[in-house]
């Protein structure tokens, strides 16, 4: 199974958290737990609305493939700036129904 990449960084006030599976998708919080749990429900909206939409939903990469697109473009992401997750598809992505 396919997970999605979670990126978060630590700020002087909090945290921040994005999937690069899912661009556009960016949340702000005061905790990492929170950070964690509104980049979750944001992933799922996000999703939501794509199937509301018609539209194809975002395909995980694989997290070695991130870490290799962002060495090219000199962010180390196993710096101790940044701390990784992952959420399974079907954590994020919801269950069709079939009619």
């Amino acid at each position: 199974m396919k997970s999605f990449t979670i990126i978060l960084e630590q700020s002087a006030t909090g945290y921040g958290a994005f999937s690069p599976d899912v661009p556009g998708c960016i949340v702000l919080a005061a905790s990492l737990d929170e950070a964690l749990y509104q980049i979750k429900e944001g992933l799922q909206f996000h999703c939501e609305g794509l199937l509301e939409d018609g539209e194809e939903l975002p395909t995980p990469l694989p997290f070695q493939e991130h870490i290799r697109r962002y060495a090219e473009r000199g962010i180390p992401l196993d710096s101790p700036h940044f701390m990784v997750a992952f959420f399974s598809e079907s954590e994020i992505i919801p269950r069709l129904e079939v009619a």
